[in-house]
């Protein structure tokens, strides 16, 4: 018995992420776990439970609660069942389950009992993705309906979103259409997997149909706003008449917003105008120190490279660098690839040309996350070929004008092009 309970003291802390050092730690353990109104458990219980006060057996009531908050129904369910903390042997699990093509009550709990592992989500989003291409509709309007997703952080909800994006583009698209119309109305999908993976890559194909989905669907303030603000991305990036339409205001609850939602909207102003006036910036600086420098950002430096905004983008940088380069992040290596081409920007226009290209050196693309990696390559090259241009490295240029091409035709983000006439060394 004693090593039965002692890993499932680890499996709670592995679930809070509370590792017991000391007493305090207990409390805000104990805390945690009556944040569910269903679950309370003595202070001493746990104190005796850890060793800080003589240890008993603990009864089969307390370990079936510690159960309860994993997941399962009862510890003898958890003994059976506490492989599912192992990757692999849930992999395993999941694999069987493609196999078996089954989908009741009992797998919605052997997955949500998985997830208390958090690193087992690339295991379930490859069983949705199996359902996927099978074209299982049913199969996944029940597992999106009836799976209690635990809170997850931004990398483990990203990867989720890819695997289930990705198997949905590799589909024929009228089918994955046909998938979304079914999936948009059910909140688990519509905020884990079109509203968290930004698809900068199929902004002009499929996730543009898709948003224009989202937008029939959603009453949500926040989600309407993202998809106007990407809609108008799509236009302006393709060069449609962008002066007359998308007029987007503020609504009322903006302040509650995520911040990279916030850059975006701070991000379309800047696109809207003719230049960065001084009202503008004061607002584009008030904004950043209200909110997450290193997420309100990202969007931010990116609009003020295409407006070829130095000026303000120096600004940025000046006051707020330390914030700006975050890493403790998960996804830090796709918000420091636009912050380095951004700081590239800022050196290439004070003519520093050695440490804008060292910038680009530090640069890791295909660490990138897939949604923005095309995106950001676009900036990555035009950098190069301003770069390459003062320069007079033709040899560079020349490379740097290729790849920009290759990929403003994958994107069909066409502004670019009109971005790189002026640093086009002729041969």
């Amino acid at each position: 018995m004693k090593n039965d309970y002692t890993q499932i003291l680890i499996d709670i802390q592995k679930k809070t992420r509370i590792t017991v050092h000391n007493v305090k730690d207990i409390k805000n353990l104990k805390d945690e776990i009556e944040l569910s109104d269903t679950l309370k458990i003595g202070y001493n219980t746990m104190r005796r439970l850890f060793g800080y006060l003589p240890r008993t057996v603990p009864s089969y009531t307390t370990l079936t609660l510690l159960s309860n908050y994993l997941g399962y129904t009862s510890y003898s369910s958890y003994l059976n069942n506490k492989l599912n903390f192992d990757e692999w042997y849930f992999q395993q699990k999941m694999i069987k389950l493609q196999l078996n093509n089954q989908i009741d009550t009992e797998v919605v709990a052997t997955i949500e009992a998985g997830l208390t592992n958090k690193n087992n989500i690339v295991a379930v989003a490859n069983l949705f993705a199996h359902y996927i291409r099978q074209n299982n509709i049913k199969a996944l309007e029940y597992l999106f309906n009836a799976i209690k997703m635990p809170k997850l952080t931004d990398g483990e909800s990203l990867k989720f979103a890819t695997v289930v994006t990705y198997n949905l583009l590799i589909i024929e698209k009228s089918v994955a259409l046909k998938i979304y119309r079914k999936l948009l109305p059910i909140d688990n999908f519509r905020n884990l997997v079109p509203l968290y993976y930004i698809d900068y890559s199929n902004l002009t194909a499929i996730y543009a149909d898709v948003l224009e989905l989202i937008k029939k669907i959603s009453t949500k303030s926040s989600d309407l706003l993202f998809v106007d603000l990407m809609l108008f991305y799509k236009d302006f990036f393709q060069k449609e008449n962008t002066n007359n339409t998308h007029i987007i205001a503020i609504p009322k609850d903006f302040n509650t917003f995520h911040d990279v939602l916030k850059g975006r909207y701070l991000a379309y102003l800047i696109f809207k105008t003719n230049s960065v006036d001084e009202v503008l910036e004061k607002y584009i600086l008030t904004e950043l120190k209200k909110n997450k420098v290193s997420l309100i950002s990202q969007e931010v430096i990116a609009a003020l490279i295409v407006k070829e905004a130095y000026e303000t983008l120096s600004v940025i940088f000046e006051k707020y660098y330390e914030e700006i380069f975050e890493s403790n992040s998960w996804t830090y290596k796709t918000t420091n690839t636009i912050n380095l081409i951004g700081l590239a920007n800022v050196n290439w226009y004070n003519e520093k040309y050695t440490s804008a290209k060292k910038n680009l050196e530090l640069i890791e693309l295909d660490k990138v996350e897939l949604g923005y990696c095309d995106y950001f390559s676009l900036f990555f090259y035009l950098t190069q070929l301003k770069i390459s241009f003062s320069e007079k490295d033709k040899i560079l240029n020349t490379y740097a004008q290729t790849e920009l091409d290759n990929y403003i035709t994958k994107t069909n983000f066409i502004v670019f092009k009109e971005l790189a006439t002026n640093y086009l060394i002729q041969t």
